[in-house]
């Protein structure tokens, strides 16, 4: 009885892909197969997640750079380190909003995304 089962359940499994395409169109989830465009999207949620989690942590040094900003504005505005600071502080500003842009443009999944993320196979070979 036992071999019986296990011959059953060896019946129903699904070969193995030999392709990276046939190992992409093999995923199966409980809802049912999710196809390469799925995929891409899901790829491209997650670059921009990464980019706004990369942002708020340059937006997290923005503080202690204003805090440090205004300790050596006593000195001058024409000190070294005022002038650093100040770069700093804007540095961080220009950075996590080009980072915020990217992840916009990376969660709408425009076809240059898809594109770089899926290449077609017949480019590569």
């Amino acid at each position: 009885m036992r071999l019986n089962r296990r011959a059953e359940h060896n019946a129903g499994e699904m070969k193995r892909p030999t392709s990276d395409r046939q190992c992409v169109e093999s995923i199966h989830l409980a809802e049912g197969t999710v196809n390469q465009r799925q995929l891409v999207t899901l790829a491209s949620r997650v670059m921009s997640l990464y980019m706004i989690l990369w942002a708020l942590d340059s937006l997290s040094y923005i503080p202690i750079d204003a805090f440090v900003l205004s300790h050596y504005k006593e000195l001058g505005f024409q000190s070294y380190s005022f002038k650093y600071n100040l770069v700093l502080v804007i540095r961080h500003l220009i950075w996590s909003a080009f980072l915020f842009a990217g992840a916009v443009w990376t969660y709408r999944c425009s076809p240059f995304i898809q594109s770089f993320l899926s290449p077609d196979d017949s480019a590569t070979s």
